[in-house]
Formats: structure tokens, sequence, C-alpha cells
């Protein structure tokens, strides 16, 4: 059995703008989450590196603090501005401080700033070397 055409339904005029709305509404709402959901994504996975990278060179410090005990005469050797891959840039500052405290202990600050190069600074880590095996 075949429809005649007064049989046949479909989409009324009313029903299609009603849709298109909806979708005009829906559609770039949709958008802006899924954008705002990737750059926080990547921005996580750049503090994640940067992380990563400060720490890799506080160990570093470490393990030749721990190799060498006259470390504190060369420790000077570990500050300065390195260019890392994909755009990460690593400052290691050192700093002595002559009497630290109430018990006057002398120790070397040593701070560690992972820099990207959209971001600004993204990581920074800060450790407190003394002469005294912990």
């Amino acid at each position: 059995m075949t429809l005649n055409w007064q049989q046949q339904r479909g989409a009324t005029l009313l029903e299609l703008i009603v849709l298109i709305t909806l979708l005009g509404v829906a559609l770039p709402s949709l958008l802006m989450v899924m954008s705002r959901t990737v750059a926080t994504h990547t921005r996580t996975e750049i503090q994640r590196q940067a992380e990563s990278h400060a720490q890799e060179r506080i160990e570093e410090i470490l393990a030749f603090k721990q190799a060498h005990p006259d470390w504190y005469t060369t420790i000077d050797r570990f500050a300065g501005e390195e260019r890392l891959a994909g755009g990460y840039r690593r400052q290691t500052t050192v700093e002595y401080i002559l009497a630290w405290g109430e018990a006057n202990v002398p120790l070397w600050r040593v701070t560690v700033t992972v820099r990207y190069q959209k971001l600004g600074t993204v990581a920074r880590l800060t450790v407190y070397l003394t002469r005294y095996q912990s």
C-alpha cells in the first residue's frame, strides 16, 4: 500500500527552527568545553614536565653532594641557566648563607626554576644543603 501526499508527514517549519536554534546554542557550548578541556590538559602536561626537569636537577645536585665530601667547594658549578628541549628553560641558583637559624649553621640554598616559553615560571624547587650528613 502506498501513501499519498496527504498521508505523508514531515518536519514542519517550526520544528526545523527549534532544532536549528537548539543546535546553535548547544554546539558552541560543547566546542567551548572541549577547547577548555584540551587547554587544561596541555597546561597540566607542561606543569608535569617542568616539575620533572626541576626534580631531575635537584636529584643531580644531591647525588653530587653524596659522592663528593668536599661538595661545598664546587657547588657553584651548578649555577646557571640551561635551555632544554621543548621550549623549557631551567635556572639554578646557589646561595651561600653564613649563619642560618638559631643554630647559626652555614648552608647553601639551591633553587631550581623552570620556565616554559609562553607560560613563564611553571615550577620552582628549593633545597637547603648543610655540610652535615642527614
